[in-house]
């Protein structure tokens, strides 16, 4: 465990951000279930993920407060964020890619087109359309594109990778004004 997990811990709770409840501060917590059990696949195989965090008291009391979603809305697009959904469902993690019906459904409980989630390590979109179509890919590199009500759109930011797979680092700017969405990889 990074000797700095207490350090970035301190620094969010000074900002006035929201943050997201991911499987990492579950595990702190004690309350994702069976977490010797957790493993991520890689090129090289499976990896156990480690389970001793030296996380002080305070800082997860701070971690308790996090929020599993978030959302808003702007205009006629409603927004929404998590860590492990939509490709998960009651934070059972799934590392495989977004899924269609797993999409649709967090996006009706959220109600929410735009749907924001983590957890993949890999960039990918997927885009529902009204007409029973769909569109996934792996973005690779940095790409805007426009967002529109008529549509179910799932977005899962690479974020900070583990070593051996992913981006170093992902991120969007959503232009509400504008319904658009950039993503810098």
């Amino acid at each position: 465990v990074s000797p700095s997990v207490n350090l970035c811990i301190e620094l969010l709770d000074q900002e006035n951000v929201i943050n997201l409840m991911g499987n990492k501060e579950l595990e702190v917590l004690g309350t994702l279930e069976d977490t010797q059990q957790i493993e991520i696949i890689t090129p090289g195989g499976e990896i156990p993920l480690p389970t001793d965090y030296d996380v002080t008291e305070k800082n997860k009391q701070f971690i308790k407060r996090f929020m599993m979603n978030a959302s808003f809305s702007h205009g006629e697009l409603s927004y929404s964020f998590s860590h492990g959904r939509p490709i998960s469902l009651a934070c059972g993690y799934n590392f495989t890619v977004l899924d269609e019906s797993s999409l649709e459904k967090h996006a009706n409980e959220m109600n929410a087109q735009v749907n924001f989630c983590g957890h993949l390590h890999r960039t990918q979109v997927m885009i529902l359309y009204p007409d029973g179509r769909s569109l996934t890919r792996e973005v690779d590199k940095s790409v805007s594109f426009p967002l529109s009500p008529e549509q179910i759109c799932g977005i899962n930011l690479g974020m900070l990778s583990e070593s051996g797979f992913a981006n170093d680092l992902t991120y969007a700017i959503i232009h509400a004004d504008e319904a658009r969405v950039e993503l810098f990889i």
